[in-house]
């Protein structure tokens, strides 16, 4: 169980470090097959986007 707590934490501290040095942020929106409406907001990483929120 120690395990899976350190891994939560070091993702999360990775997560709150692309948010908190992002210099670009990338917004798309999408709509599901409900009808939802889904707001991402993505950072470039290592060449990739990864999203954020």
């Amino acid at each position: 169980m120690v395990d899976l707590e350190r891994f939560k934490a070091e993702t999360m501290a990775y997560f709150r470090a692309l948010d908190e040095a992002a210099t670009q942020r990338y917004h798309f929106r999408h709509a599901d097959e409900e009808g939802g409406l889904w707001y991402i907001e993505a950072v470039p990483d290592r060449g990739k986007l990864v999203a954020i929120k």
